[in-house]
């Protein structure tokens, strides 16, 4: 089972101090995912090319949207060559003023990079909250129809809804989706943006959300999958070093 964190590239220096403390530090972190935020001047695919001249597992995440397949195809046969072996491709919010001609889809870069680089382990997302489930679960197996290797589900809050979605996608990899929720604040944006439904019992203190991210990480493991860690709210090193205390 791995465990990934992600750290959000505020800057280059503090994201790499960050991924070599918690790798160093805590056995139980396994590698680096980074986001891709287009409000922030680093784009995971710069801290990528950092990170893998260290020598340390990353995953970037990279959005269809920016890109056409001429450059995605630039974009990594550079990543590749550099020992990219794993990536996740989100489709990615639209930007009027940054749109382009042919822009790709997911599914368009899924089948553009297992074509060109089958050796690349290409992840999709998943997200079971924005549509029903049936759904999302139908449009998973588009992406594995095109060659996709597996998911990165957005953050789960309740065992229940977790495990039907691992409970059908037995036959691929998946990395569980954890984040603390710990302010109305927090908890309104993942209602709002992301159509959450909070269970009645949920709540917003971090002892609750440990418990939670225990019981989520033994439930990928009880399924023989792995997990991915968002702490956005919270200090990254703290919130590693509350969840796998030393």
């Amino acid at each position: 089972m791995m465990n990934l964190i992600e750290l959000v590239p505020r800057s280059l220096e503090s994201v790499t101090a960050d991924a070599a403390h918690l790798l160093t530090q805590y056995s139980h972190v396994n590698g680096i995912n980074i986001p891709d935020v287009r409000r922030l001047p680093i784009r995971s695919y710069d801290v990528a090319k950092v990170f893998l001249s260290h020598g340390y597992f990353v995953v970037p995440h990279i959005r269809s949207v920016d890109f056409t397949a001429e450059t995605a195809i630039i974009l990594f046969d550079e990543l590749v060559g550099l020992g990219l072996t794993h990536v996740l491709v989100v489709s990615g919010d639209v930007y009027p003023e940054l749109a382009h001609d042919a822009p790709l889809t997911a599914i368009d870069m899924i089948t553009l990079l297992k074509r060109r680089f089958p050796q690349l382990i290409v992840y999709g997302a998943l997200d079971p909250y924005r549509t029903s489930a049936e759904a999302e679960l139908s449009y998973c197996h588009q992406k594995l129809g095109v060659g996709c290797d597996g998911f990165f589900t957005q953050p789960f809050f309740d065992l229940e809804l977790s495990d039907w979605y691992l409970s059908r996608l037995t036959q691929t990899q998946l990395f569980l989706g954890i984040s603390p929720v710990l302010t109305e604040k927090s908890k309104t944006y993942w209602t709002v943006r992301n159509h959450v439904t909070f269970s009645d019992f949920f709540q917003l203190d971090l002892r609750y959300n440990l418990r939670l991210a225990h019981d989520l990480m033994a439930l990928a493991g009880k399924y023989n999958q792995h997990t991915y860690h968002m702490p956005i709210t919270m200090d990254a090193r703290e919130y590693v070093g509350a969840l796998w205390p030393t």
